[in-house]
């Protein structure tokens, strides 16, 4: 130990006073500096928050926050905007979320609100299950005009589009997956899933249970009915202005009918809308990008705007329909036909303006076909027959601007039908007919759910001969359009068929090369689709995966020709004479397709259904 004398003792002091003066400088420098952080934080959050609300290009929405979550038109960005939503899964591995899209125009300044679901939780219409081996279904996705709690009636009331949640898992039976207009059953259970109407279920809510084994509903338009001993429902979607939805909660003489809700002023629809089944897996999301600055008189280019124009007659063909995967031919049924004007059916019947439906041009009015219902019930025509029959609708005059173009046969909420030669043609004169799709040539069957066949404008032509514009597009299986072709790394980037997400990696460029072949790119870095380029590429080419790698130019492996099946599907076929699928069998299971590489093969399917695994639907990305 140093001794200090006096002067040393008060040196020391002065010193180390000092330094205990510059310690406490530090930590309050330090203090400071934190609180700034924090702060700065907060306000670099603040400003990345409204820069997503003013967002001119694309924001996204997560189901991290559960509350409303705002977004605001900035000023001189009216415009058409497309909003994409993915409802959550239910809780214990239960039903897949859906997904919705659809071009909707915006004022600026104009407000809209959005409500993220998340797996298992009862934000946004999950159902609670409580009971032992139970589990919460999980919420819906949607965008609303009106604020406020989630569950509030008004804010319900404005939903413009929502995105069902699936129902929550209850023992060893999956919940049910969020679905389109009408929601998906449980693995072993049936009419569990949400409707448009209501009834038993729950208007924005899954249902609840404390039972055991048992799942909840999925939340939706209306939520799921929660299971019992079995896995729950899944939710109801919606998209204003999309064929097949009931709006409630709308003004005017035949209110519950119309399919836009409005704001007391302004109708609020959307064009071009899409609803897949089952594909979200975890929690849901939202995203919204503007597309177009195009004032609301001129939405962005459809692509056969001409044939949804100018028609008064539509006439839908069948020759019997399937039940699922059974052989047996059943008579022909129609449940609904509806045409979609500026978000509204104008095919609905009862309004006094000579609207009817008739079978061949001759005999009873059967105005249930154009009530505006989509039910599962007994209000849909069976003629009796399997011949070759068309139902013709008569709209009364002349029509313009026609978006899409719906229809309903026999379907039940547990399965669906294949329905035999289905063609769809609209005429000025009820003589002269122009094709929309046509089956009948080739005998094809076409794959119908409960969502019905839906024809837009916005997607190309499904006529015969017909050929696809050069841009960008989802490939979708077209034997269950919840499968898409995605760009898949490994080894070997290839292509193989997963639930539709509609994100990069499933989207592809498509550009016409001549001589009826086309180059297939991926978005994601240009890199293009081809054969495998193994030894045996010309000579066993029906043994090749297809992968994606840098596109040469001018070998065949790199370029395919992609034909119209005139049913609103397409082929896409190598010039080896060779279709790329993703099997010769008859039925796709889920289980089988999820996971399937696309290969090429010429094998086609059994029992009347041609080439099923070995076509596609393409749907338009561009605007």
């Amino acid at each position: 130990m140093i001794k200090l004398n006096n002067k040393g003792f008060a040196f020391s002091t002065i010193l180390y006073g000092l330094m205990i003066m510059g310690i406490m400088i530090i930590l309050l420098t330090l203090s400071s500096m934190q609180t700034n952080r924090a702060a700065n934080k907060n306000f670099v959050d603040g400003i990345e928050e409204e820069l997503n609300r003013y967002s001119l290009t694309e924001t996204e929405f997560s189901a991290d926050i559960q509350s409303s979550q705002e977004y605001i038109v900035p000023v001189g960005q009216a415009g058409w905007y497309k909003i994409e939503l993915w409802g959550a899964q239910g809780a214990g591995n239960g039903g897949l979320g859906a997904y919705t899209s659809g071009l909707i125009w915006l004022s600026e300044n104009a407000h809209l609100y959005f409500y993220i679901g998340s797996q298992g939780s009862e934000f946004n219409g999950g159902g609670k299950a409580t009971g032992v081996g139970s589990n919460n279904g999980g919420g819906a996705s949607d965008v609303r005009l009106v604020s406020g709690d989630w569950s509030g009636s008004t804010s319900l009331a404005s939903r413009l589009m929502v995105a069902a949640g699936g129902g929550g898992t209850g023992g060893t039976s999956v919940g049910g997956s969020g679905g389109t207009i009408i929601g998906g059953n449980s693995s072993s259970t049936t009419f569990l899933g949400a409707t448009q109407e209501g009834g038993t279920a729950i208007f924005g809510k899954g249902g609840s249970t404390t039972a055991a084994n048992s799942g909840g509903g999925g939340g939706g338009y209306y939520g799921g009915l929660a299971g019992s001993s079995s896995g729950g429902g899944g939710g109801s979607s919606y998209i204003s202005g999309y064929a097949g939805v009931y709006t409630q909660g709308n003004i005017g003489s035949n209110a519950t009918w119309l399919m836009n809700y409005s704001s007391a002023v302004t109708p609020a629809y959307f064009l071009n809308g899409l609803m897949v089944p089952g594909v979200k897996s975890g929690d849901g999301a939202g995203k919204i990008s503007k597309v177009s600055s195009n004032d609301k008189s001129n939405p962005p280019d459809a692509l056969n705007s001409t044939i949804y124009s100018g028609f008064r007659y539509v006439r839908d063909c069948v020759k019997g329909t399937r039940q699922g995967s059974s052989d047996t031919i059943t008579n022909n049924t129609w449940k609904e036909i509806q045409v979609i004007q500026y978000g509204k059916n104008i095919a609905y019947g009862y309004d006094g303006y000579g609207k009817n439906v008739r079978i061949n041009n001759t005999g009873t009015n059967y105005d249930k076909l154009i009530d505006g219902k989509i039910s599962n019930n007994t209000d849909d025509l069976v003629s009796g027959t399997t011949a070759t029959q068309c139902m013709v609708l008569d709209l009364g005059s002349k029509v313009t601007n026609i978006s899409e173009i719906a229809v309903w046969h026999d379907f039940s909420s547990s399965d669906v039908n294949n329905v035999i030669e289905h063609r769809i043609s609209v005429s000025d004169d009820n003589t002269n007919w122009v094709e929309i799709v046509n089956n009948e040539a080739n005998s094809l069957e076409s794959y119908e759910t409960a969502n019905g066949f839906h024809y837009s404008s916005w997607q190309p032509s499904a006529a015969s001969g017909s050929k696809l514009a050069n841009g960008s597009y989802y490939i979708l299986a077209a034997t269950d359009n919840r499968f898409s072709i995605t760009r898949r790394t490994g080894s070997v980037d290839y292509a193989a068929l997963r639930p539709f997400q509609a994100d990069n990696t499933q989207l592809w460029s498509i550009t016409d090369v001549g001589a009826n072949f086309y180059r297939i790119d991926s978005i994601v870095d240009g890199k293009a689709l081809q054969l495998f380029s193994g030894t045996n590429i010309v000579n066993s080419p029906s043994f090749d995966f297809v992968s994606i790698s840098d596109y040469v130019g001018g070998f065949d492996w790199e370029k395919f020709k992609i034909t119209s099946a005139s049913n609103g599907t397409f082929y896409i076929t190598t010039p080896f004479n060779t279709n790329l699928g993703v099997s010769d069998v008859e039925n796709l299971s889920d289980q089988y397709i999820r996971n399937q590489n696309i290969v090429t093969s010429t094998a086609t399917g059994t029992a009347g259904a041609i080439n099923r695994g070995q076509r596609y639907k393409f749907l338009f990305a561009d605007y």
